[in-house]
């Protein structure tokens, strides 16, 4: 333990390498203990494993040769990296704690007690209008304005503002991703009752079709429709 902390005496770490490595770390042990629904579970703890060996291993280096822009850069903007990864894997280890089990028939009924209708199902009136290329260009642009704000702060120098607002990111993420182990639901494409209620998809014709390649028609999670 001495030999450890001894190793990392003198490297900082910000509020975002605790979250990144942490949950890195976390879903690795997660899969050791819970994996039974989830056949590739090795490859997935071991690739998370190794993220957080990684993130600990680079911040150090980072500090160790402050003149390397490659590796300052690397520290800065790694959890992309992560969490990319981390949002691809999801589609497959989610079902680590709850197995086949959904919350989806309750958000479901919940939908109908609130709105009165189901409402992916009231808002295909609107489908092949403007709002579907509106909605889409939105839904996109959730990947790209994390780089649109932090870059131009990265290349004026602010590295503390860009790992501040990284954390902010980071935090998101990890809560979300949490919530798709602990209340995993379904899309209403994938609900067999829902989905037979369905009739179309959103058109357009740069973003929507963009859109729609990225996550598929019912969703690139399939149980990670709560709460986002």
């Amino acid at each position: 333990m001495r030999g450890l902390l001894n190793r990392y005496a003198g490297v900082r770490f910000f509020a975002v390498d605790l979250l990144c490595a942490g949950y890195a770390a976390g879903v690795a042990a997660l899969l050791l203990v819970c994996h039974r629904s989830v056949p590739s579970w090795p490859l997935h703890a071991t690739v998370h494993a190794a993220f957080a060996v990684v993130i600990v291993e680079g911040i150090r280096a980072a500090s160790r040769h402050p003149g390397s822009r490659a590796l300052d850069a690397a520290r800065v903007f790694y959890p992309l990296a992560l969490f990319a990864y981390a949002y691809i894997a999801l589609d497959a280890i989610q079902p680590a704690i709850a197995g086949t089990y959904t919350m989806s028939g309750t958000l479901a009924a919940a939908d109908v007690a609130i709105f009165g209708v189901h409402p992916t199902v009231w808002v295909e009136r609107f489908y092949g209008t403007a709002l579907d290329e509106l909605c889409a260009f939105f839904y996109l642009s959730y990947y790209v304005i994390p780089l649109a704000i932090t870059v131009p702060w990265y290349v004026a120098g602010d590295r503390r503002r860009v790992l501040s607002a990284a954390a902010l990111v980071a935090l998101t993420y990890t809560i979300n991703f949490a919530l798709f182990f602990a209340l995993p639901a379904l899309g209403p494409h994938h609900m067999a009752d829902l989905a037979a209620a369905h009739h179309g998809h959103y058109q357009g014709l740069v973003f929507g079709p963009l859109c729609r390649a990225i996550q598929g028609d019912g969703g690139s999670i399939r149980g990670g429709v709560f709460p986002s």
